[in-house]
């Protein structure tokens, strides 16, 4: 039995009445779309054929959960995609779930021109005047190390070109260059990661002109991720969905909680030009690497070491490994405004007070919101090929002034 049945049947066991329909089967017609001036589809994105595919079942369960208790509203419409198997797009509604799309096995989930296909599938099935995508997987952040496929001719209307995208299928992974071409192409009102490490400076800058809003987290997760259950009612919120309670939510559902760990935050990414205007200003003023002295707050303290608090690093540059020395004359008028800036940028944060490192739990004394990487030299531009971000080539590139 193909893996995708057995998430079925798991489903409509532990969640749904044995007198409903199970998935593939359609006894009765698919739900009219509604009114498109006040429909919300949700797409999430779950590329599941690694490691993780345990909890993409459980995931689901809790998303059938959320709808059930009425989460969608009366214009909402949440569809999965998902590889863990046979690639499948499906619907889940209170109490059903019906298969919509089935796809190739021949593509990864993380090429571009399979998301494109799923996005595009999941606009025609349920239309709507407001999208929001939820991206689910492991995440890397900024690492571009995506493995490039050879340029193909696709057979999918509209799309030429076979390339690398998001997530981890079978070891292929997204390049963040590659998404934000994916999803300024396909505009969302809002995105949430669902994976680890994505909510870096690096990676929302990238994706400045794809989404408005980027909920996600600058650390690792616990591999549960995101509690749908209770999230399915904020993305379907009326109005505009509710990005911020759905980042408190899951900083909440794990506060507490013995031996667990979570920071989030969510991003506005029309702040992020004067914040990259600050950022450069002080990187045009300072020097590579950091203060003697100075301990930055790692975000993921493995080794080599790739993501560090953002502002803690800025904040180093500008007044010295004691926090009080004025590095350049005007140091702190440029920290305030950077201060400013990011303010505006990431509208929310919270953090538990620890990262995860192995089996231990190591303190997190400083957390802005947003991760980065620190180049030490002008060598360290390339590593995993850091200098093809456009956060380097607009911002961190003053460095080497």
């Amino acid at each position: 039995m193909k893996l995708i049945n057995i998430l079925h049947t798991l489903l409509v066991a532990s969640v749904l009445a044995p007198m409903l329909s199970s998935c593939g089967e359609k006894d009765e017609p698919s739900p009219t779309p509604p009114p498109a001036d006040e429909s919300r589809t949700v797409l999430v994105y779950m590329v599941a054929n690694n490691n993780l595919r345990s909890w993409a079942l459980k995931d689901m369960i809790e998303m059938q959960e959320g709808v059930n208790n009425g989460g969608l509203g009366d214009k909402g419409r949440l569809l999965v995609y998902h590889d863990a198997g046979e690639p499948t797009l499906i619907e889940i509604l209170p109490n059903r779930i019906d298969t919509l799309e089935t796809y190739p096995y021949n593509r990864y989930a993380v090429q571009s021109e399979r998301m494109l296909q799923v996005i595009d599938d999941s606009r025609s099935h349920a239309p709507a005047a407001d999208y929001g995508l939820v991206l689910w997987s492991h995440g890397t952040g900024w690492i571009q190390n995506g493995m490039e496929m050879p340029e193909t001719r696709s057979d999918v209307p509209g799309h030429d070109v076979i390339v690398q995208s998001f997530g981890d299928d079978r070891g292929k992974k997204m390049n963040v260059t590659t998404l934000a071409e994916v999803l300024e192409s396909r505009k969302f009102s809002w995105l949430y990661f669902d994976c680890c490490l994505m909510n870096s400076v690096e990676v929302a800058y990238q994706l400045r002109n794809a989404v408005p809003l980027i909920a996600g987290s600058q650390i690792e997760l616990p591999a549960a991720g995101m509690p749908y259950h209770l999230n399915i009612e904020p993305f379907f919120a009326s109005g505009k969905a509710d990005l911020i309670g759905a980042a408190s939510n899951t900083y909440g559902y794990y506060n507490g909680m013995s031996g667990y760990y979570c920071a989030m935050s969510v991003i506005d990414t029309s702040a992020l030009d004067r914040l990259a205007a600050a950022s450069r200003n002080i990187f045009g003023k300072a020097a590579p690497g950091y203060p003697a002295g100075h301990t930055l707050q790692d975000l993921y303290p493995t080794a080599p070491n790739l993501h560090f608090d953002f502002s803690d690093y800025i904040e180093a540059l500008c007044m010295g490994a004691d926090g009080a020395t004025p590095q350049w004359p005007g140091a702190e008028n440029d920290l305030a405004e950077f201060h400013a800036a990011l303010a505006e940028t990431v509208i929310y944060e919270d953090a538990m007070p620890y990262v995860p490192y192995g089996s231990r739990l190591l303190p997190l004394e400083k957390h802005c919101g947003l991760a980065t990487f620190v180049m030490k030299d002008s060598e360290d531009a390339t590593t995993n090929n850091y200098n093809t971000l456009s956060w380097y080539a607009d911002v961190a590139s003053a460095l080497f002034h």
